[in-house]
């Protein structure tokens, strides 16, 4: 059995207010000629196949075209909602498209029943579990008085009896503790979100979406494929791919990560503005790429961004790192902000009103229920 990985394909997302879809157009052009060399017999994608829950009839008619492509190629898709999707939006026609092969999670609202699916000799029991809510498990079991996202899935997990006989194969859209974040993760305040690895080791392989960040959590068979494109400066060291997991009878796994190309890369630059602007220097890479361009100089440069736009049409961010801005208050305070959780920083807007009394334990455990409380209701 041959199964291609794919996670946060953000169909329809803006970076820096620049469209990504022609982009997105050529990644997805790119894995159809994956599909072609290396034939598996079914893709999964893992959630936030969308980058909003209404997304653009131009981000629609893309996933349309992609899904057909697919399915003239005979293999099955297995597709999940991930929590910027709609769950019940993307599921619109699932019942109907599963005699086709094409297999999409409907909105959490009972238990998860398997799918079961042979192919290339395995015997496989595929399990999709789109992005849920304390909330949503409180819907379906209101005994179980679930209060966080970690209990939550262990209480939809622990309602399933897995077969023995079956290759156990699980897709999921979660936030796993310990796990690497960059920027463009949408993480909720305060890392409530986050669930434990050993949620999912009873299954022989789970490929979660969420993270943009291709890894293994815990264990080579809890993997992330990460985003097929970056959506951030964070990831501009990234090489981006699709994995290919092939599943011998014997339950074996083998994975080889393809390589993705993406119509433009992102780039971190950073100088003076009259070497970044020197030909030598900026004919070496590609001119059209995603850049943020940091500069050096310790004077401000007139007409900044229009003169690098003439050599960097896709600029994206400029910024200056200089003795100015590394003594500024603000430059300061905005870092130290990026890096605070939103208790930590409700506690010093607390300890700003009351003569710098600190919050106690209770108050801490009060707010950090509120906030818990507004998560959930997104």
């Amino acid at each position: 059995m041959k199964l291609m990985l794919m996670a946060d394909l953000h169909l329809g997302k803006k970076v820096n207010e620049f469209s990504m879809l022609e982009d997105q157009a050529y990644l997805l052009d790119q894995v159809i000629g994956l599909i072609d060399e290396h034939r598996p017999d079914g893709l999964i994608i893992a959630g936030d196949v969308y980058d909003k829950s209404s997304p653009s009839a131009e981000a629609v008619r893309l996933l349309d075209v992609f899904i057909r492509r697919i399915k003239q190629r005979d293999i099955c898709l297995f597709m999940i909602a991930g929590n910027h999707d709609s769950a019940d939006r993307l599921s619109f026609g699932a019942s109907i498209f599963s005699d086709s092969d094409i297999y999409i999670a409907e909105a959490f609202r009972r238990p998860i029943e398997p799918i079961e699916w042979q192919a290339g000799g395995v015997m496989a029991h595929i399990y999709l579990l789109p992005f849920i809510k304390p909330i949503q498990v409180r819907a379906v079991w209101p005994e179980s008085d679930v209060s966080g996202y970690d209990e939550a899935l262990k209480y939809v997990l622990g309602q399933i009896e897995l077969a023995p006989n079956r290759f156990n194969l699980l897709v999921a859209h979660q936030f796993i503790s310990g796990a690497k974040t960059f920027d463009s993760d949408d993480i909720l305040i305060g890392g409530i979100d986050q669930v434990s690895a050993a949620h999912f080791e009873s299954f022989d392989y789970t490929v979660l979406g969420h993270l943009h960040g291709p890894q293994t959590v815990g264990s080579e068979h809890i993997r992330y494929p990460g985003s097929p494109l970056k959506y951030s400066f964070s990831e501009a060291a990234h090489q981006k791919s699709i994995p290919l997991i092939e599943i011998d009878p014997d339950h074996r796994i083998e994975t080889t990560l393809l390589g993705l190309k993406p119509l433009r890369d992102m780039r971190i630059i950073r100088g003076p503005f009259q070497l970044i602007t020197d030909p030598k220097h900026y004919r070496a890479a590609d001119q059209h790429d995603y850049v943020q361009i940091t500069l050096t100089d310790e004077l401000e440069v007139a007409d900044a961004i229009a003169r690098l736009r003439a050599i960097y049409p896709n600029l994206m961010k400029l910024s200056y790192d200089n003795k100015r801005t590394q003594g500024s208050d603000g430059y300061r305070v905005a870092e130290a902000i990026h890096h605070r959780s939103p208790l930590e920083l409700f506690e010093d807007f607390y300890q700003s009103q009351n003569n710098h009394q600190p919050m106690s334990d209770e108050q801490k455990d009060y707010v950090e229920a509120l906030l818990r409380e507004m998560e959930e209701d997104r």
